[in-house]
C-alpha cells in the first residue's frame, strides 16, 4: 500500500501494488493509483522502489500490461521505470527490467518507508 504526504498535507493511502514473488521473478500483477495524485509522479515512485527490491533479491521485475485508451499512462510510467517489452501473451504485453541493469538510485526528494520500517 501506499500513502502520501507532501507540503500541501496528508493524502492518505493513494495506491496499492501486488506482486507474486517467483524464485526468478517479482511479477507486477495489480498496481491501482488515486488518478488524484499520479500526475504527481507518485507511481513512479512506486514501481522504482518495487524494481530496486526485486532487482537486489536476485529476482527480474515482470508486467503484465494489458493496453487500453484508458491506461496508456500507466505504460509511459513502466516504460519510465525501466520496463521493456519482452513479450506477447494473449493480448497483452510482457514487460521485464533486465537483471543487468543497475539498481536504480532512489530519488533524494522522496522518502519510502515499508512495513519493516
Amino acid at each position: 500500500m501506499a500513502r502520501l504526504s507532501d507540503r500541501f498535507g496528508d493524502y492518505g493511502i493513494i495506491g496499492l501494488a501486488v506482486t507474486e514473488l517467483t524464485p526468478a521473478d517479482s511479477v507486477l500483477r495489480l498496481m491501482l493509483m488515486s488518478c488524484r495524485v499520479a500526475s504527481r509522479g507518485v507511481g513512479g515512485v512506486l514501481l522504482n522502489h518495487l524494481v530496486r527490491e526485486a532487482l537486489a533479491e536476485g529476482r527480474r521485475p515482470v508486467a503484465h500490461f494489458v493496453p487500453t485508451d484508458v491506461n496508456r499512462n500507466m505504460l509511459v510510467t513502466l516504460r519510465f521505470a525501466g520496463y521493456r517489452p519482452v513479450a506477447t501473451e494473449d493480448g497483452h504485453m510482457v514487460l521485464a527490467v533486465p537483471q543487468d541493469r543497475p539498481v536504480p538510485e532512489h530519488p533524494g526528494h522522496t522518502r519510502v518507508i515499508t512495513g519493516a520500517e
